[in-house]
């Protein structure tokens, strides 16, 4: 029993100090801000931008963004006060063959002032072929919030 004990503990430690794994410094930012209106409202535009510093392909993820209640309210997802959009230029709006490179988006409401973006990747990384998060800054998707 010790000798499989400390087999799975001599695996456990070889995975850990595998130099497979690989680590990323990824900065978000904004860009293209602006204040928009439809003929009613007033909205906050923004393009959120991606880079690291360790080029790989975009798998399933998440980011969180803090606002401004006086300005957008409080639980702005749970009010239809935010909507992303994914131009085909995006990473999130990219294709392989026509299908969708990710799906399955979720938007929650964190706390009042902060709201969630989760995305899942359809394809094996390997069908969407060359790396999309890169050391130059590339859009992520299309942020709109009602102010």
């Amino acid at each position: 029993m010790k000798t499989v004990l400390k087999s799975l503990l001599f695996l456990f430690v070889l995975l850990l100090c595998s130099d497979n794994l690989v680590s990323q410094n990824i900065t978000l930012s904004i860009e293209n801000a602006t204040i928009t209106n439809d003929g009613t409202d007033n909205y906050y535009e923004i393009d959120l931008y991606i880079e690291t510093d360790t080029d790989y392909i975009q798998g399933s993820g998440q980011f969180f963004l803090n606002y401004n209640e006086t300005a957008f309210g409080p639980n702005i997802a749970t009010s239809g006060g935010i909507t992303y959009e994914r131009p085909l230029t995006s990473i999130l709006g990219s294709q392989t063959v026509g299908v969708d490179n990710y799906n399955t988006f979720v938007v929650n409401d964190n706390i009042s002032s902060r709201v969630s973006f989760l995305w899942q990747q359809f394809w094996s990384s390997g069908a969407i072929g060359a790396n999309n998060i890169t050391i130059v800054p590339a859009s992520l998707v299309h942020v709109k919030m009602k102010i």
